[in-house]
């Protein structure tokens, strides 16, 4: 085995010479997508599988199913009582043979400080791939309006409704990485991408009489929540932790 060690200050890093035995399965998940997102409070439960094909190249299939944390509210979240749904994605990756660490990456972007200590393999180092992927969700919305009832006094009466929006996403970006697989099977895989999102959503059960403003609330200041169709920049940052065989 050959190692090789830079101090740090620049990169310290270990490496050992690729003909090492490929670790062609590496199972891990997406961890920011367990984060609450901004509009919907939602979070990704996800576990994805990346298989090595060979000749620097692999594919890698992740599946998740989107849940809210509770109900969301405020000018930049849309009000909703409840989401659920499902995200796949898929990602075909090609390795360029790569494994020095730079240290303005580093700085740039911290999640590097976890990958030292790489095994030096056809499928470690830094990458290319294109990534995409689909989603699914349903969100279930309150709505209220008022309206007059009949009768000699004509009594105001508030009426609460609930409906449900489906929204559907896809995405292509193209992506720069680097994936980390440790001598102990431990992998940390790290990228930043940059492509174009299509959104559509429609909704069903909604009321006429609503007259409350966050039926007309927006997605991104550009289309409203409820329906309508959207094409727009989308940007990716991944963190995935997971181990390889």
């Amino acid at each position: 085995m050959i190692y090789s060690t830079t101090i740090l200050g620049g990169t310290d890093s270990l490496a050992v010479k690729d003909t090492l035995p490929v670790k062609k399965f590496v199972f891990n998940t997406s961890v920011f997508e367990y984060f609450p997102t901004l509009l919907l409070h939602t979070g990704n439960l996800n576990l994805g599988s990346e298989i090595y094909l060979g000749k620097n190249n692999s594919v890698y299939i992740n599946a998740g199913y989107i849940t809210s944390y509770g109900e969301s509210s405020g000018i930049i979240s849309i009000l909703a009582i409840k989401t659920t749904g499902y995200k796949i994605q898929m990602e075909g990756k090609h390795y360029l043979r790569k494994h020095k660490v730079v240290q303005p990456a580093m700085l740039l972007f911290w999640p590097h400080i976890l990958q030292f200590h790489s095994q030096k393999l056809e499928n470690t180092g830094f990458y290319l791939s294109t990534h995409s992927f689909f989603q699914s969700t349903q969100t279930l919305r309150p709505q209220s309006f008022v309206y007059d009832a009949y009768g000699p006094n004509k009594p105001r009466i508030m009426v609460n409704n609930s409906y449900v929006v489906t929204r559907r996403a896809a995405a292509l970006h193209l992506k720069f990485g680097y994936n980390c697989i440790k001598a102990s099977g431990v992998n940390i895989d790290y990228a930043v991408g940059i492509g174009a999102q299509f959104i559509y959503s429609e909704s069903a059960g909604k009321s006429p009489l609503g007259t409350v403003w966050s039926e007309s609330q927006g997605e991104y200041g550009q289309k409203a929540f409820d329906e309508g169709f959207l094409i727009r920049p989308s940007f990716v940052y991944q963190v995935k932790i997971g181990f390889g065989y």
